[in-house]
């Protein structure tokens, strides 16, 4: 495993079984820490990446980039699931909310706003189904709901 130049980020997962990594590029990685191997190229993001958390869980990555703006990923498959908007100066602080699962993040910006952002969306699914006039279609619930297949409806 070779780190990349412009002062890197690492962080262990949780398990410690992957090492996330990042810095001067626009790409970040992930590594199974045991053998050094490349797992994911994690790749979406128009300006370097600067820092990289996991979940408590392991499950999810985030990458806070220059880009303003924080990307999640999936652990298991290197799929981008959510991009969070930052304020100017790009993204400079990441973190899961640790004590309920990591359903909330906070994204820190160079201009010193933080910005918290609720992840778990069961509450807002309830709220949209009030309101939605019509069905979503799959790519739509792909896109907003990240899931494959919309939930039947009541």
């Amino acid at each position: 495993m070779t780190l990349p130049e412009g002062g890197p980020d690492i962080a262990y997962s949780p398990d410690g079984t992957k090492i996330a990594t990042s810095g001067g590029e626009i790409t970040a990685k992930l590594w199974n820490a045991a053998t050094g191997e490349e797992l994911f190229a994690l790749m979406g993001h128009s300006a370097e990446i600067r820092l990289v958390a996991f979940s408590q869980d392991g499950k999810f990555l985030v990458t806070g980039s220059g880009d303003n703006t924080a990307k999640i990923w999936n652990v298991a498959t290197g799929q981008e699931i959510l991009t969070l908007p930052g304020s100017q100066g790009g993204a400079y602080g990441v973190a899961f909310r640790p004590l309920d699962g990591g359903s909330q993040i906070a994204v820190a910006s160079n201009d010193g706003v933080v910005r918290v952002f609720l992840l778990q969306n069961d509450e807002l699914i309830a709220l949209a189904r009030s309101r939605v006039t019509r069905s979503l279609t799959g790519a739509e619930c792909k896109k907003y709901l990240h899931l494959d297949q919309c939930p039947s409806q009541p």
